[in-house]
Parts: C-alpha cells; sequence; structure tokens
C-alpha cells in the first residue's frame, strides 16, 4: 500500500493458490487452530474488479472451512487503496473464544461511509454440495470393430486434431468479421484435448469413443460450437459403426436443440449436403471411399456459398453485412475435419 517492497515473488498463479499462500502465512503469524472463530476483510487496493475481489471473498471462506476455522464475519470491499493499484489485500481477526463484545462492537451502527457493514452478513442456512459429473456408463459399449479398425479410428482422430490446430490462424481470421474471432481456438482447444487423451478411448467401441469426445467437447470447447459438437457425438453414438446413419443422427440431434438450417451461415451448410450425399451414395449400394469424397467436395460447396449469405444466428446477425465478406469460419471448420479424415481413410 506505501510502495514498500514485496515480501517474495511468484510465477503466475491461480486464485485459488495465491489464497491458498496468503492465508498460510496469516494463520501462521495468529496461530489459527481449527475450531478457532475469525472475521476476515477482503479488501481491493483500487483497482480490481468485483469479480476478482469477490472470487477471492469465497475462496478465503473455502480456505478456512478447510482448516477448520469459522468465518463468522467478512467484509469485502474497497476500504484502503493506493490510488488505482491492481491488487486485493486480506486481513484476519482471531476472536477470542468466548468474548462476544468483539463482535458487538464490529456489529455496532457506524458513520464510516465505506465501511461494508453487516446487514448482508447472514449465517448459512444450508450445506452447499457440489454435484458431481456424471460419467458414462462404460459397460454399455454397444456394438465393437475389430483391433485394425480400432487402431484406424485412433489414426483418424490425431489427423483431424492435427488437421484443426494447423488451421487455429486461418479459422480466427474467417471469425473476425462478424464473431469472437476465436472459432479456430475452440476447436483447437477440441484438438489438443484428443491428442491428450486419444491412448485412453476406448476405439474398439466407437459408441464409448464417441460418448467420449462429447465429454471432451461439452468440457473444453465452450460457446455454442461446443454445446452442438458435443450433441453431435451424442446423437453419432447412437447408431455407429453404421456411418451413414451415425452422421444423421449426429444432425438430427443437433438440429433438435438448434433453429439452424441449411441458408443460415452456419456450419450446418457444410455438414447439411455433405452428409446428404454420402448417404444417397451408401444407400443405393455405393462405395463409401466415393461417397466420402463426393461428401467433401458438397461440404466444400456449401463452405463457399456461405460467403453470400446473411447471417440469421447468433453474434453474427448484428453485424454490419458489409463487414461480412468471407466465408463462415464454423462450416470452413467442418471441411478441415473432412479433409482430414479424406486424407486419412483414402
Amino acid at each position: 500500500i506505501h510502495g514498500e517492497a514485496g515480501a517474495s515473488k511468484h510465477q503466475m498463479l491461480s486464485a485459488d493458490k495465491i489464497v491458498e499462500f496468503i492465508l498460510e502465512k496469516l494463520c501462521k503469524t495468529l496461530i489459527v487452530k481449527k475450531g478457532d472463530k475469525v472475521c476476515t476483510i477482503v479488501n481491493n487496493l483500487g483497482g480490481s474488479s468485483q469479480l476478482e475481489l469477490f472470487l477471492v471473498a469465497g475462496l478465503v471462506c473455502a480456505h478456512l472451512k478447510t482448516r477448520g476455522v469459522q468465518v463468522v464475519r467478512q467484509y469485502v470491499g474497497t476500504l484502503m487503496t493506493s490510488l488505482d493499484m491492481a491488487g486485493i489485500q486480506v486481513s484476519l481477526l482471531l476472536l477470542p473464544a468466548s468474548d462476544k463484545l468483539w463482535l458487538d462492537c464490529l456489529d455496532a451502527p457506524t458513520s464510516a461511509f465505506a465501511w461494508p457493514g453487516n446487514s448482508l452478513t447472514l449465517q448459512t442456512t444450508c450445506r452447499r454440495e457440489i454435484v458431481k459429473d456424471l460419467e458414462a456408463d462404460t459397460q454399455m459399449e454397444g456394438p465393437t470393430i475389430t483391433s485394425e479398425e480400432a487402431v484406424k479410428l485412433k489414426q483418424c482422430l490425431k489427423t483431424v486434431a492435427e488437421a484443426l490446430k494447423s488451421n487455429e490462424h486461418t479459422l480466427n481470421e474467417l471469425d473476425k468479421g462478424c464473431g469472437d474471432g476465436d472459432t479456430g481456438s475452440t476447436l483447437k482447444r477440441m484438438a489438443d484435448a484428443i491428442l491428450q487423451d486419444v491412448d485412453g478411448i476406448l476405439a474398439r467401441s466407437p459408441q464409448l469413443c464417441f460418448l467420449r469426445l462429447s465429454k471432451l467437447a461439452e468440457e473444453v470447447m465452450g460457446g455454442t460450437s461446443g454445446a452442438l459438437y458435443s450433441l453431435m457425438f451424442v446423437g453419432a453414438a447412437r447408431h455407429v459403426p453404421q456411418w451413414s446413419a451415425a452422421w444423421q443422427g449426429a444432425l438430427d440431434m443437433a438440429m433438435t436443440y438448434s433453429n439452424a438450417r441449411l441458408g443460415s451461415r452456419t456450419m450446418f451448410d457444410a455438414l447439411i449436403p455433405a452428409c446428404q450425399v454420402f448417404k444417397d451414395i451408401t444407400t443405393r449400394g455405393g462405395n463409401w471411399r466415393e461417397a466420402l469424397s463426393k461428401a467433401v467436395d458438397a461440404a466444400d460447396e456449401g463452405c463457399s456459398k456461405t460467403q453470400f449469405y446473411k447471417p440469421l444466428f447468433g453474434r453474427a446477425t448484428y453485424v454490419d453485412a458489409s463487414n461480412i465478406r468471407s466465408m463462415d469460419a464454423g462450416a470452413y471448420g467442418v471441411t478441415v475435419w473432412l479433409k482430414a479424415l479424406k486424407t486419412e481413410l483414402l
């Protein structure tokens, strides 16, 4: 606060680790033990956001609780600053075991206008439980494929992941005109997760494989595309290894929750025609290699058309149409992974 030298320097840490470090010092100095009662101040040094401030406040309570220490009062606000200094100060007051005077004084009315007061200092009325994520039932394997096919499936995943990573910049550039400019980064997160997880994926069971991919998309991608890809993997899992039915199942699942259709300037402009061509050729007994090759061409054509479409969904609908001159990033992303599959399989 006064410009004095700091006590120590650290590499960038998470808020959780920083709070743990601070409380370790404070509890050691005050000799805070399990069963003790404390009051805390979490003070904004001037330039920290409310989000950061209350994140730290919550972590202070959580860490003290794990130590068996009861927080009976907590004061959070901008109380003592160093102008616009970025940072947060944590203070502890160790209360005497049987002396209620301290709390009476803290709760007493005051004319200090910046004091947070105690109007919102309430005891927790119910215990908060953290709901654990439900994992897929690994006993429900569904149809299995041969070991050779499983190896090829894993290799396809690796090839797709590498293709998405190498196209990160291109996809981000396409998304800048009418979006957040992060489509490439979003798909790269999925690619990185696949490469990290691929050796543990049970590829002999395509159903479990696709359910795992759905989980990864849900956890690491974020945004609308993450939700849609997660849904599509679930839809595909119901039909694999009948790949034509799996592709259609993926589309049906996604379009159950999205109103985007052909001509909406979304990834569906590449997915729908590609799926239709693949299904038409395989249904009439055509070679799957021909079907995949023609599907890639159809996706390419559908993606190219998106540069002429008016956006009907997402943030792009609020952007000046004169700024939209390129293909849709989501549709282009579809062509990237389809071409990667074609390269690996044909």
